[in-house]
């Protein structure tokens, strides 16, 4: 898997980004609401449970987990802002 720098490369990452939402938006599509949300949840554990640092004590490792979810956490909120305002224009 190659690394995009966000960085240096902001532009080639919400292409990145755009292509592969778009692949997977058909396959939330027509789900309830509580099983995307189930399937998104797993995948963000998923995602954040391989954050690790081998030096790290567990409460460390627990404290830099707590870190990631709450930047993505940001992040998610705010998406929903600005999707929110677009869909009201």
């Amino acid at each position: 898997m190659k690394f995009i720098d966000t960085h240096k490369h902001p532009d080639a990452v919400l292409e990145e980004v755009e292509r592969i939402v778009e692949r997977i938006k058909p396959l939330l599509a027509g789900k309830p609401p509580n099983v995307q949300g189930l399937i998104l949840a797993d995948l963000t554990a998923l995602w954040i449970s391989h954050h690790l640092v081998a030096t790290a004590k567990q409460d460390e490792q627990i404290a830099l987990w707590g870190e990631i979810l709450k930047m993505h956490t940001d992040k998610v909120w705010d998406l929903i802002v600005l999707y929110g305002e677009a869909h009201e224009q």
